[in-house]
């Protein structure tokens, strides 16, 4: 027998291909308690492997923690197994003394370069399992490191100690790199600081990736009325002494919603009007006021002012202003229909002498009468 590494099999990383499948491979034990077999062919996948008792035919059980059995396979390749990621072994332990010395082994061998010289470990294994001597660990074992090297294992934090002087360390090399670098956070300030968006960029309709300040923000929904908030009429004519309806519209609003009208004075004044400001509540995105203007009977030529839509109040932030409506003009002689109609019948009165003082005084009445 040859005791250098020879090729029968291909290598096999599966443990599947039939073409490395051992079967029946015939085993001759010995008659010790213990014996230990290796097959011809190994290292073998050990999930493939399938034991007989030649005189009987019995197939033999693995032994585990749960049951009781008639074999072990004591030792892994452990290169093999990392390499493959499948159980690589290299021999058979019997354990069962009833076992006849005749058996039969089926596996699948992993073949290549990992096949050895099967007689020389089967006599070192044999050897050691019947030597009955005693080994010194210290004298007897040759080329065991001094100490070995601890694997992963957790550990308390309070059995830590001994660190304050190198966390006193690690706090001023940390105190340090932060003030090595205040001239970029200088900088990175400086690059925030000037790109901000502002109002002139809201105006251009620029589309950029700068920053919003709140200010520009409220700008912006100002600017572009991104709820969709309509008021209408937009603009128009309040007659002296006259209402004008307002219809509010919210294409995105909750089902009930409260806005806040004011007006907003250009040149009239809070006395031109019975109210300058109110609540408007919004039913599914619709709702309605109304402005009336006070009957004024001091000549005025024509004034103008808007209607503002305000939320959380009427002093608060404005959503929509309207385009400039006119207050008409009105004079002195401006009469309601039932004072005129008081006071026609007394100047045509035939009790009244309609001397040149009267005529003066009672001129508009006469002459809207005229016309």
């Amino acid at each position: 027998m040859t005791n250098g590494v020879y090729h029968r099999y291909a290598l096999d990383p599966t443990g599947a291909n039939p073409d490395n499948l051992v079967s029946g491979e015939a085993h001759v034990l010995s008659d010790r308690p213990q014996r230990f077999l290796i097959p011809k062919h190994g290292p073998f996948f050990s999930d493939t492997v399938i034991l007989y008792d030649a005189d009987t035919g019995q197939r033999l059980v693995k032994r585990s923690d749960l049951t009781e059995g008639h074999y072990v396979i004591p030792l892994i390749s452990q290169e093999a197994t990392l390499k493959f990621g499948l159980e690589v072994a290299d021999g058979i332990l019997i354990t069962d003394p009833l076992i006849a010395r005749n058996v039969l082994v089926t596996y699948q061998s992993v073949g290549g370069n990992f096949q050895n010289n099967i007689a020389n470990v089967a006599n070192i294994f044999e050897a050691f399992l019947n030597d009955n001597r005693s080994i010194d660990w210290m004298t007897g074992v040759y080329g065991k490191p001094n100490a070995y090297p601890p694997g992963p294992h957790p550990t308390h934090l309070i059995d830590i100690f001994g660190f304050e002087s190198l966390t006193f360390v690690m706090e001023r090399i940390y105190q340090a790199i932060l003030l090595g670098q205040v001239p970029a956070y200088e900088m990175i300030f400086d690059a925030l600081k000037n790109h901000r968006a502002t109002k002139q960029d809201i105006d251009a309709g620029i589309i950029s990736d700068k920053l919003v300040p709140l200010d520009v923000l409220q700008y912006a929904t100002q600017r572009y009325n991104y709820n969709q908030l309509s008021l209408i009429p937009m603009e128009g004519r309040l007659k002296n002494g006259k209402s004008l309806w307002f219809d509010v519209q919210c294409s995105n609003a909750p089902s009930v919603d409260q806005l806040y009208w004011k007006i907003h004075h250009l040149t009239t004044s809070p006395d031109d009007f019975v109210l300058t400001s109110g609540s408007v509540q919004l039913v599914r995105g619709h709702g309605r006021f109304m402005i009336q203007s006070i009957l004024d009977r001091r000549s005025e030529g024509q004034e103008h002012f808007q209607v503002h839509l305000c939320r959380g109040g009427p002093d608060r932030y404005t959503v929509l202003e309207s385009f400039d409506f006119m207050l008409g003009e009105h004079t002195s002689f401006y009469q309601d229909r039932i004072l005129e109609a008081c006071r026609v019948p007394c100047i045509n009165s035939p009790r009244v002498k309609r001397t040149p003082k009267i005529i003066g005084v009672a001129r508009p009445i006469l002459s809207s009468q005229q016309s």
